[in-house]
């Protein structure tokens, strides 16, 4: 596994503009604050940031007899819209599809390097899937908040949370290739996948928003960050 990079993201105001909860509250016809405040009264009797808001959902759910399930937390994620340039929806071209064409490279051909594409997040699991999918983007895995459903079929537990200290938990299980759904023990795996860090913010960060980026910057950007990625590899090659 010591040619493969694993990519990592964030999804909220990272791959969307946008809070994914927000399409919850827009379909329910609250304000979005109405939920934060009672999230932040929550937190402020112990609970962390994401067990409060996950809370809020369940009691939202029950009170108002509004029926959420993970399979309606599916279909609400194919409604979220992504920062433009990275959706592979309708055949659209994607910055996925630029990562892909600089592995066919000569210089990188020898390697034979893999891209994995990982999502952790203090979102929920349902959501950011459904939205991979609607996207037509291929993520191996996603790291994020889980609900479990009582036997009416409602949101009705919290499963598992991912908060800042857990992200990090991930992070380590994606760098030894252990998954969760394959039902791997981090213990027992020992090869090491590559987790791409980037030590210069100027040198692998693409800004769409600003006009003085040319296409001919992005493609040194990614070559770069592609080659800084491989220099543990190719020294063993």
């Amino acid at each position: 596994m010591k040619n493969i990079i694993a990519v990592v993201f964030d999804f909220d105001i990272t791959l969307s503009p946008y809070f994914q909860q927000d399409i919850i509250f827009q379909k329910w016809g609250i304000e979005p604050n109405e939920c934060w405040d009672k999230a932040r009264k929550f937190m402020q009797n112990g609970y962390d940031q994401e067990h409060a808001y996950l809370r809020c959902l369940i009691d939202y759910n029950k009170q108002k007899g509004f029926e959420l399930n993970n399979k309606k937390l599916y279909e609400y994620g194919r409604e979220i819209k992504l920062y433009e340039g990275l959706s592979k929806k309708n055949n659209q071209h994607s910055i996925f599809d630029d990562l892909e064409n600089l592995l066919k490279k000569d210089e990188f051909l020898d390697a034979n390097i893999k891209i994995e594409y990982y999502c952790v997040s203090g979102g929920i699991t349902e959501m950011i899937e459904g939205a991979f999918e609607a996207h037509n983007l291929n993520f191996r895995e996603v790291f994020a908040c889980k609900f479990d459903e009582d036997e009416s079929g409602k949101l009705n537990y919290i499963k598992e949370t991912v908060g800042h200290t857990i992200k990090t938990q991930k992070l380590y299980m994606i760098s030894k290739g252990a998954s969760p759904k394959r039902g791997d023990n981090p213990n027992k795996v020992n090869e090491k996948i590559k987790v791409l860090e980037l030590k210069s913010y100027d040198d692998y960060i693409i800004d769409d928003s600003d006009p003085t980026i040319t296409q001919k910057n992005k493609d040194k950007a990614l070559n770069n960050a592609i080659k800084q990625a491989l220099q543990p590899i190719s020294s063993k090659l």
